[in-house]
């Protein structure tokens, strides 16, 4: 009997490990990374936006992709803390730690996947990575 419970529970987290992070939109390009070690120290701060099932945001114009810190979700519009209440809407100005770059390559091995030709933004500092997300100017 106290075999059959271990392998539930094991089979338990085993299927809750399999996914990384919170709600999200099927179809949406949302990669994740998980900020437990040294973490980038400067401030990611943009307008959110999401085009064609990817989600960005644009500090001065410009599209950034944005690397999510895990647990965070996305749906109806909305960019979702851990606990699934909104952090911010499409339109809304949000700000975390973190920091830009245009290492595609470092990207996808922080995310473990690829990004999809329609979430490439063109520019220098294509990509951000964040955590510790708030909506509103970083002050």
């Amino acid at each position: 009997m106290r075999r059959t419970w271990r392998m539930v529970i094991a089979l338990l987290l085993l299927g809750s490990g399999c996914r990384r992070g919170g709600n999200v939109e099927s179809g949406m390009f949302f990669p994740t990374w998980d900020p437990d070690g040294p973490v980038p120290g400067g401030i990611v701060q943009g307008v959110l936006v999401e085009e064609d099932r990817c989600l960005f945001i644009e500090p001065h114009g410009q599209r950034t992709l944005v690397l999510w810190e895990i647990g965070l979700g996305f749906e109806e519009g909305a960019l979702l803390d851990p606990a699934g209440a909104p952090i911010a809407e499409v339109g809304e100005l949000i700000h975390g730690g973190g920091g830009y770059y245009d290492d595609r390559d470092h990207f996808e091995r922080l995310a473990e996947e690829q990004i999809p030709d329609r979430c490439i933004p063109e520019g220098a500092e294509s990509f951000a990575m964040s955590y510790g997300v708030e909506a509103g100017l970083f002050e």
